[in-house]
This record gives C-alpha cells, sequence and structure tokens, in this order.
C-alpha cells in the first residue's frame, strides 16, 4: 500500500459565513498575538486560518497574517477580503 499524505483543505464559503457570524458576536480585548507567515499553499494557509479563527478558547488574541510576496494573487486578495471581515491584520 502506498504512503499517501494527507494535504489540508480549504474551508468552503458557507464554513466562512458560519463562522462570521460566531465571530462578530464576541469581541476581547487581545492578551496575545499570533502570527501567520504566507507564501504560497492557498489551501494549508486557509485552513491554519481558518482553525485559528474557529478556535474555542479563553484566552482573547490578535491574529496577524503576513504575506512574504505570495505569487498567489488569488490567495492575497482573498485574505485582504478576510481580514476585513474578521479584522485581523494583514500585511
Amino acid at each position: 500500500m502506498e504512503d499517501q499524505k494527507l494535504r489540508p483543505v480549504s474551508p468552503v464559503c458557507s464554513d466562512w459565513d458560519i463562522l462570521l457570524k460566531e465571530y462578530k458576536s464576541s469581541s476581547k480585548q487581545a492578551s496575545i498575538d499570533i502570527i501567520l507567515p504566507v507564501y504560497d499553499a492557498p489551501d494549508d494557509t486557509l485552513r491554519c486560518l481558518y482553525s485559528v479563527l474557529v478556535s474555542k478558547n479563553s484566552t482573547p488574541f490578535n491574529l496577524i497574517v503576513i504575506d512574504d510576496c505570495s505569487p498567489d494573487v488569488q490567495l492575497t486578495e482573498y485574505l485582504n477580503k478576510l481580514s476585513k471581515e474578521f479584522s485581523f491584520e494583514f500585511y
């Protein structure tokens, strides 16, 4: 049997919509920063971002997403859109 590597799958639009409703209803003062560096790999990036935003924890956080000149223009545009909706910093 061949060794298969599992790859992350990007969340679908409805996942983001549900999360946005929950996210907007909670507002806490951040006590830690989470930094997510981005270079290409859209599925990895979006799955990671989604998992951070959907996490249920008691420690408020500030999410900082840094695009390191990714060649994927669609990913950059989508992250910019998400940063406005979910109020995280995007550079």
